[in-house]
């Protein structure tokens, strides 16, 4: 009975896990930087960080 216990504990403890690593990258893409550009013609939404030349970089405040 004990070790059916120490199952259950067991997958609890691994679902949360699980869910707790998709939230954690969820906020990691929240808070990361990004930048709405022109490139060739067409809006695009890209890494903040990334440079690109022939671009038009579009500045909000968000």
């Amino acid at each position: 009975m004990l070790l059916g216990f120490d199952l259950v504990n067991v997958m609890i403890a691994a679902y949360q896990e699980s869910k707790t690593e998709h939230v954690l990258e969820a906020l990691r893409d929240l808070t990361s930087p990004r930048a709405l550009v022109i490139r060739d013609g067409a809006w695009n939404t890209s890494d903040a960080d990334a440079a690109y030349r022939d671009a038009w970089t579009v500045h909000r405040r968000t």
